[in-house]
């Protein structure tokens, strides 16, 4: 059996907040967010969490699979940010939000949901005009990015690792 997942409209503040993008942690190598991944809808009825990205991932100061949660996913999705607003400096932050849920990899029941959002936050051609453009294929290990949040990598060799990641 699955594990359970946790209940309905559990998203707290600060991630149910008007204007925050929220992120659920979704386990390394699964298609079903993690139990503790906390789920809209906000009391007022809007979708949350908008994203979910990897949990479970290694991490030079936690080791071998050893950073979990959204505290895991959250810098993901703001690395994905930060390589778009390093290409596309024009865009503003509606801009952004509409193409990382544009290019999410939907996940269980088709179209968004208050457990996944939009679906898994991939890097695909992310940013538009950047030089990270990846398009490896599904079968890819499926949360490989680290990004310079981690490891302390030059531009260049980040566009490089987003490109070889199989967040796409």
């Amino acid at each position: 059996g699955g594990v359970e997942l946790a209940t309905a409209g559990t998203l707290t503040l600060p991630a149910d907040a008007r204007g925050a993008l929220s992120v659920g942690a979704l386990p390394v190598g699964d298609d079903t967010p993690a139990a503790y991944s906390s789920q809209g809808p906000t009391d007022d009825g809007r979708l949350k969490p908008e994203l979910v990205g990897p949990s479970g991932v290694s991490t030079l100061s936690f080791g071998a699979g050893g950073f979990e949660g959204s505290s895991a996913a959250t810098p993901h999705v703001a690395g994905l940010v930060a390589l778009w607003i390093d290409r596309a400096r024009r865009d503003g932050p509606q801009e952004i939000t509409d193409g990382l849920l544009l290019r999410a990899v939907d996940l269980g029941e088709p179209g968004p949901d208050s457990v996944s959002g939009h679906g898994a936050a991939r890097a695909g051609d992310l940013p538009p005009r950047c030089g990270c453009a990846a398009s490896p294929t599904r079968a890819a290990a499926p949360w490989t990015l680290i990004l310079a949040l981690f490891v302390r990598v030059r531009r260049r060799e980040a566009c490089a690792l987003a490109a070889r990641s199989a967040i796409v």
